[in-house]
């Protein structure tokens, strides 16, 4: 009986006892507001982990801003009246004018490293180790290094180059013309990939972090498509588009293939053999500026509402919408994720919320 009575008190103690700690939803908090014309005033989230972290540089009248990702202030670059392209990382940027000779090149902190002569516009990618320099008829680009000197392929041309994009947190780039022509560039500028579609000009376009997948929009008159490239098997699946758009629509690649976009009025992520993994009705987007960005197996997506204003979600890599937020008065929005942060822009608005996914953190 004595036994009876100990397994009883046994069970009874396993059972009150939890095998494996549950894993919490997730969590969402709003840190901090700003104007992008006063960094200076923005009161900083009093949270380590955002600290830890940068934002995209913002830019201002007066110039470019670093700030890290609790709001502080790390730093400004005066534009002096030219025009700044700066660095994803916001650590570098280059100075150019609209009709001028020269373009300089400097760190956040105000150091030149280089100054070259040249009538073309700048574009640098995530880190700055490949700058692209289009030429003023958008018919030519010039490859360069950090360094400021000839990198990979140097020169590529083509009838009205249409879209120039940069993967995140590396840097390969990419470059879509009017006449169907595509190149893929890797981190020291040589050509990766290129392509053609077939005389189809060249609307939007996506290259996966780690540079191995590349999707591309393309359309004539009246219907569109994607292309879902794998470089690395040197393959690529299609799909045609519910609509026909008359500008760039938000595209993200995800390191294994995955491209997500906005089409008819849904959120759709894809496979890189094209086929749906997910589909969201959303309410109708208005064309204009858009973004999809990703980490830690969360989308945050932003896009101006048909009937005014811009709506803001988070979506899990599965589809699940967990977050979803209307702005009345932006015209547009821009979104943007860290480990830690997601960071929403207006015309000067700045939103900053802090994130924790415990379901793989």
């Amino acid at each position: 009986m004595k036994f009876f009575f100990f397994g009883l008190l046994l069970g009874i103690l396993v059972a009150l006892v939890p095998l494996a700690a549950p894993v919490g939803g997730f969590v969402l908090t709003e840190e901090w507001y700003g104007n992008s014309d006063e960094p200076e005033a923005i009161q900083p989230s009093p949270s380590i982990e955002l600290s830890g972290e940068k934002i995209p540089p913002v830019k201002s009248q007066s110039g470019v801003h670093l700030l890290s990702a609790s709001g502080k202030l790390l730093a400004s670059f005066p534009s002096g009246g030219k025009i700044i392209a700066s660095s994803a990382d916001g650590e570098y940027l280059a100075l150019y004018e609209q009709a001028g000779k020269y373009i300089e090149f400097f760190n956040i902190k105000g150091d030149r490293f280089w100054k070259i002569k040249s009538l073309e516009y700048p574009f640098l990618s995530s880190r700055s180790k490949i700058i692209l320099l289009l030429n003023g008829d958008h018919s030519a680009i010039r490859l360069v290094d950090f360094n400021g000197n000839p990198a990979g392929t140097k020169y590529v041309s083509g009838r009205f180059c249409t879209t120039l994009v940069f993967s995140k947190n590396s840097d390969f780039s990419a470059a879509g013309f009017l006449d169907g022509n595509y190149y893929l560039f890797d981190e020291k500028g040589n050509i990766a990939h290129s392509g053609n579609t077939g005389g189809a000009m060249i609307k939007s376009m996506a290259i996966s972090q780690n540079g191995s997948f590349l999707a591309v929009h393309y359309g004539w008159g009246n219907s569109d498509h994607l292309r879902l490239i794998d470089i690395a098997r040197k393959t690529f699946a299609e799909k045609k588009l519910l609509s026909v758009h008359h500008a760039r629509i938000p595209l993200h690649m995800r390191n294994d293939g995955c491209c997500t976009f906005i089409d008819a009025g849904k959120i759709t992520a894809v496979s890189r053999r094209a086929s749906i993994q997910f589909e969201i009705q959303i309410p109708l987007p208005r064309e204009g500026h858009a973004s999809i960005d990703y980490t830690n197996d969360i989308y945050a997506i932003a896009y101006p509402l048909e009937k005014g204003g811009s709506t803001f979600f988070i979506v899990r890599k599965t589809g699940e919408v967990i977050f979803a937020k209307t702005f009345e008065n932006e015209a547009f929005l821009d979104c943007a994720m860290g480990n830690s942060f997601i960071l929403v822009r207006g015309m000067k608005n700045l939103y900053c919320y802090g994130y924790r996914n415990p379901a793989i953190q």
